[in-house]
């Protein structure tokens, strides 16, 4: 049987970066898609293939995709003026036709758990229905991956001597490695019975932002401290500080405040095998293998 080729649209984000390492080990040829050449060469040497593109130029994607079985999509989240098209969707649309035309055989995409119609309220989610329509449109087979909050991104809150929770953070997510989600997406790709699903990928324990920040300082940062900042008091810090990246930040966390997690991962426990590293444990090895990291 010959090798399998697989392009990774986004692979050197944190959630691809991990796709790309899993599909790796089972065997597949890696290609990596950046705009960045040189950069991402830094990230993946050989024997990871990586090819200087943009998913906004067409003609770029052409010798990127020629000779792939697969391709998995993880574009950042950037919504677009309203009426404009988002790079999501933009970047989607260009890769599915030259996915088409070079004869793929399975597309997988990132989408997330609270990514419903009663949500479209919010341009970011908006984004990726319309990217996710694209996909079931194409006549590809596909598989819609709709995690909830990756375990990976909660450093991201830590600066310091803090952790910092946004709002009330009273919502419960049943955080995921990007670990399980790797595998579970290589999974999508070799299951054929998981083509044409949209599956929702949650793990066993329910964590508050709170709660999840609070294990990870406890098991992982123990001189970290969890604390608590309104809204208000955010936006008055960003303008203060001249942080514009903060005042970036509310629209999404005020909305991760107000929604909560849809779907039902039954569908894709079976297809794909449960996801099985508990927040504990993930934070036992964060802390194992990057000591100290705490003082940032």
């Amino acid at each position: 049987m010959s090798t399998k080729t697989i392009l990774i649209v986004g692979g050197t984000g944190l959630i691809g970066g991990y796709a790309a390492v899993a599909f790796r080990k089972a065997g597949y040829v890696v290609r990596i898609l950046s705009r960045d050449a040189t950069k991402a060469a830094l990230q993946f040497s050989a024997p990871y293939e990586v090819i200087q593109g943009d998913v906004t130029d067409p003609n770029a994607l052409a010798p990127a995709i020629d000779g792939c079985t697969g391709v998995h999509i993880v574009l950042p989240n950037v919504a677009a003026d309203e009426g404009v098209q988002s790079l999501e969707e933009i970047g989607c649309r260009n890769v599915i036709h030259a996915a088409a035309d070079a004869g793929v055989e399975q597309i997988t995409y990132v989408s997330g758990t609270t990514v419903c119609d009663e949500n479209a309220w919010f341009a970011p989610i908006r984004s990726k229905l319309l990217a996710e329509q694209v996909i079931a449109e194409s006549g590809i087979p596909f598989t819609i991956l709709k995690p909830t909050w990756i375990m990976e991104t909660l450093p991201k809150f830590v600066r310091g001597s803090r952790a910092m929770v946004f709002g009330k953070s009273r919502k419960k997510w049943r955080w995921v490695s990007a670990a399980d989600l790797a595998r579970m997406t290589v999974r999508a790709h070799e299951n054929p019975d998981a083509a044409g699903k949209y599956l929702h990928i949650l793990g066993t324990e329910a964590f508050s932002f709170r709660e999840a920040l609070e294990l990870l300082s406890y098991v992982a940062f123990p001189s970290v401290r969890v604390k608590v900042i309104s809204f208000t008091a955010l936006r008055i810090m960003a303008l203060l500080y001249r942080r514009p990246q903060l005042t970036a930040r509310i629209p999404l966390m005020k909305y991760f405040d107000r929604v909560t997690e849809t779907g039902d991962p039954s569908q894709a426990n079976e297809l794909l095998g449960a996801p099985d590293i508990r927040l504990a444990e993930w934070a036992r090895t964060l802390r194992d293998t990057v000591p100290d990291s705490g003082s940032s």
